[in-house]
C-alpha cells in the first residue's frame, strides 16, 4: 500500500482534518520482482557464454557487460557501468570500434569488423558484431558481442 496525505488547517492554523489517498501497489511490486528475476536470468545466460558481450547507450556509455567482458578487460562490471567505452578500452582498440559503433546508431544496421588489440602476448584479433537494441526506457543501445 502506498499512502499520500495532507493535513487541512483552518485560518488559525489548527489542523481540522486530514485527507489522503491509498494506492494498492501489490501488482507493481509483483511486476518489479518478475523483472528482477528475468534480468538475473538474462545475466546468467550471457555470463555462461564464452563471448564478450557489452551493451552501450547512444552516448557510448556501458549499460551492461557479461562475465566474459570482465575476464577480457580484467575489471569488474560495476567499474565499467556508466563509463564511456573510450575510458575503458585501450586507445588503439577504441579507435577501431568508434566508426562501426557510430554506424550502427546512424543506420540501425548490423556492423561487423575485426579490431586488433596489441597485448604482451602479441596481437589479438576479435570478431566484433554490433546490433541495435531498444532497452526498457526505449532508449537506443547497442550490443557488442565479440568472440
Amino acid at each position: 500500500m502506498h499512502t499520500r496525505g495532507t493535513p487541512f488547517a483552518g485560518a488559525d492554523g489548527e489542523v481540522l482534518g486530514y485527507g489522503g489517498v491509498n494506492h494498492d501497489i501489490t501488482e507493481l511490486r509483483e511486476q518489479e520482482q518478475r523483472l528482477r528475476v528475468q534480468q538475473a536470468q538474462h545475466q546468467d545466460i550471457l555470463d555462461s557464454v564464452h563471448a564478450v558481450v557489452w551493451v552501450i547507450d547512444g552516448q557510448g556509455r556501458y549499460r551492461f557487460v557479461n562475465r566474459g567482458w570482465e575476464r577480457s578487460i580484467g575489471r569488474p562490471r560495476e567499474w565499467a557501468l556508466g563509463r564511456h567505452f573510450r575510458e575503458v578500452l585501450p586507445r588503439e582498440f577504441a579507435d577501431q570500434m568508434e566508426r562501426p559503433v557510430a554506424d550502427v546508431f546512424a543506420t540501425g544496421e548490423r556492423t561487423v569488423n575485426e579490431p586488433v588489440l596489441m597485448t604482451n602476448d602479441g596481437p589479438r584479433t576479435f570478431l566484433a558484431e554490433r546490433v541495435l537494441l531498444a532497452d526498457l526506457e526505449d532508449a537506443r543501445g547497442t550490443a557488442l558481442p565479440q568472440t
